[in-house]
C-alpha cells in the first residue's frame, strides 16, 4: 500500500496521530476558552478568589490577541476580551483585528445570544466544538499550561505547587497580591 509513495517527513506526517490544523495567515482562525487560573488574589473587599482568564489566541502566529481577567466566566468576559483582541491600536494591539473565523469550546458563556449576535456582525464564522475535544483548540490550551508554568509558579499565593514545596504550616501565610496588582503583573507577561 505504501508502494510508490515517497519517502520522507511528508509521508510521515501523513500518518501521524494529531490532527492538523494548518492556518496559512494571521487572523484566519483564533481559538477561544475559559481558564481558572491557579493562583489566590485578594479582592478590595478582603474576600480571596481565583480569578479566570478569557483568551483569544491566533492559531497561525500563536499570538495573544485578547484576553479578560474577572472573578467568574461570563458573556461579558467573552464580550471584553473579544473586544481587546479586534482593536490594533494602543493599549491594545499590534496585533489582532476582525478573523475569519473562531473555534471555542462548548462553554454556555461563548454560546450566548450577545457573543454570537457580535461575532456575526463582524462577519466572524464563531462555531462551536464538538464536546470533549480540546485537542482541536491546542494552541489555547498549551498557552494556558504555559502561564503556570512561565508566570504563575513564582507568585504568592500559587495553588499548584507541590505541598514538599510550600511553606511549612507554621510559617505566616504568604501575603497574597491584590487584583490590580495581578493584573499589572499579568499584562506585563
Amino acid at each position: 500500500q505504501l508502494a510508490g509513495l515517497a519517502g520522507g517527513e511528508a509521508v510521515r506526517r501523513s500518518f501521524d496521530t494529531y490532527l492538523q490544523r494548518p492556518a496559512r495567515h494571521r487572523n484566519e482562525c483564533w481559538e477561544a476558552d475559559h481558564c481558572e487560573l491557579a493562583i489566590e488574589v485578594l479582592l478590595p473587599d478582603g474576600q480571596v478568589i481565583k480569578p479566570w482568564l478569557t483568551s483569544f489566541v491566533d492559531r497561525y502566529s500563536r499570538a495573544v490577541c485578547g484576553w479578560a481577567i474577572s472573578g467568574y466566566p461570563s458573556q461579558e468576559s467573552v464580550l471584553g476580551a473579544l473586544r481587546a483582541a479586534i482593536i490594533t491600536e494602543a493599549p491594545f494591539g499590534p496585533v489582532g483585528g476582525v478573523p475569519a473565523a473562531i473555534r471555542w469550546d462548548r462553554g454556555k458563556e461563548f454560546l450566548a445570544g450577545a457573543v454570537g449576535t457580535a461575532a456575526r456582525a463582524l462577519g466572524i464564522d464563531a462555531r462551536a466544538l464538538p464536546p470533549y475535544s480540546p485537542h482541536l483548540k491546542g494552541v489555547i490550551e498549551r498557552f494556558h499550561e504555559s502561564i503556570e508554568v512561565l508566570l504563575l509558579d513564582e507568585l504568592p499565593g500559587f495553588t499548584h505547587a507541590p505541598e514538599r514545596q510550600r511553606r511549612p504550616r507554621v510559617a505566616a501565610k504568604p501575603t497574597l497580591l491584590t487584583l490590580d496588582v495581578f493584573f499589572a503583573l499579568f499584562a506585563a507577561f
